[in-house]
């Protein structure tokens, strides 16, 4: 933030052509510019490093989908993708978008699923 506080005192001073003092601190005229008009804007805090990271995340399930999915991998422990895939489709219709089979088939956010008793344990124990 030194750069550009002082960056802005030159600009102040106003001493010379707004394309060398762009040119003697090493950067565009556009960056130049886009400085002034935060602190003109802004004032000192928009000077203040901002973040790089985006809003919102573009391709984030519904958060109401994810819980259905997480509900039914719960109740249902041994249906597939394809499964669930369907029976979002008829609860939800073409309302909402729905994840594709590989989101369904991998809960990261929502921790490790029980693994399922596959049936010759059961049946033959």
């Amino acid at each position: 933030m030194d750069e550009k506080a002082s960056f802005i005192l030159e600009w102040q001073s106003s001493e010379g052509s707004f394309a060398a003092l762009c040119k003697s601190f090493g950067i565009s005229r556009t960056l130049g510019y886009r400085y002034v008009l935060r602190y003109v804007l802004l004032g000192v805090a928009g000077l203040r490093e901002r973040s790089r990271a985006p809003r919102r995340v573009w391709n984030r399930s519904d958060p109401k989908i994810e819980k259905a999915i997480v509900r039914m991998r719960g109740k249902w422990p041994r249906i597939g993708p394809l499964k669930i895939l369907q029976v979002l489709k008829e609860r939800y219709g073409a309302r909402r978008k729905l994840p594709a089979v590989s989101t369904i088939a991998s809960p990261k956010r929502h921790g490790p699923l029980r693994k399922s008793t596959p049936c010759r344990a059961l049946c033959f124990s």
